[in-house]
């Protein structure tokens, strides 16, 4: 993956941080929804800034279950929750569109299908024998 594509999903993983833990602690989100969302959140980051796009993916799915069991459990405003799944399906929308946009790559580089010996100079072949071979040429003498 190139640089410039990184960033762009490591920024929009950090801006997910931002999103989810704006204002922290607050009468919108619980301090224990608030730890949990950003140990799950710090993960996703991470793993986008690394490069790792599988695990970025796993990391955000942490994210949407955190999200899922504070908004169950009301430590989690209904505005809050749905300010925090709307930049986490963006997030994990980018990720899937990097790790599709790599796949592609990936096959585009892969060499299409050649005949054997196509490209063999019809001299690197296993030739006939002729009858004509240097084998027994001195066996006489």
């Amino acid at each position: 993956m190139n640089g410039p594509a990184r960033r762009s999903v490591a920024a929009l993983a950090g801006a997910l941080l931002l999103v989810s833990l704006g204002g922290c602690a607050s009468a919108d989100l619980a301090p224990t929804a608030a730890e949990q969302l950003q140990a799950a959140v710090d993960d996703v980051v991470t793993a986008a800034e690394q490069g790792r796009y599988e695990d970025a993916v796993a990391a955000a799915a942490e994210v949407r279950t955190a999200l899922e069991s504070a908004a169950d459990d009301g430590r989690l405003s209904v505005d809050r929750y749905r300010t925090i799944e709307d930049a986490l399906t963006r997030t994990e929308a980018e990720l899937t569109a990097v790790i599709e946009a790599a796949d592609g790559a990936g096959q585009e580089t892969t060499p299409a299908t050649e005949t054997p010996g196509a490209d063999k100079n019809p001299g690197d072949r296993p030739g006939k024998d002729t009858g004509h071979g240097s084998g027994n040429r001195d066996a006489g003498d």
